[in-house]
């Protein structure tokens, strides 16, 4: 399996990362900025400021909020609508 299959979401934390698969997390040193960009290929997205989850994990959205692994993430309203047009496009 791909490493990449086991990340659900990244947060950024400063000038480094804290990469959750499941109920672990790791710790990057690399930007959440780099993540992104290496991760983008792989349909993670930035939904708040400060996270980068993968689609195909988001088992909710009600406008506001995704859930993934019963964790909540709050939407900012600047990713919403691009958010939206994922998740359509997937079929969540």
């Amino acid at each position: 399996m791909a490493l990449w299959l086991k990340i659900l979401l990244v947060k950024g934390l400063k000038n480094y990362a804290k990469i959750f698969t499941g109920n672990n997390y790791c710790l990057s040193l690399k930007t959440l900025k780099s993540i992104e960009t290496l991760l983008g290929p792989y349909q993670f997205m930035r939904i708040p400021k400060f996270y980068i989850v993968l689609g195909a994990k988001i088992s909710q959205y009600n406008g506001k909020c995704v859930l993934i692994n019963n964790k909540e993430i709050p939407v900012a309203v600047s990713y919403r609508e691009a958010l939206k047009a994922y998740l359509n496009s997937n079929k969540l």
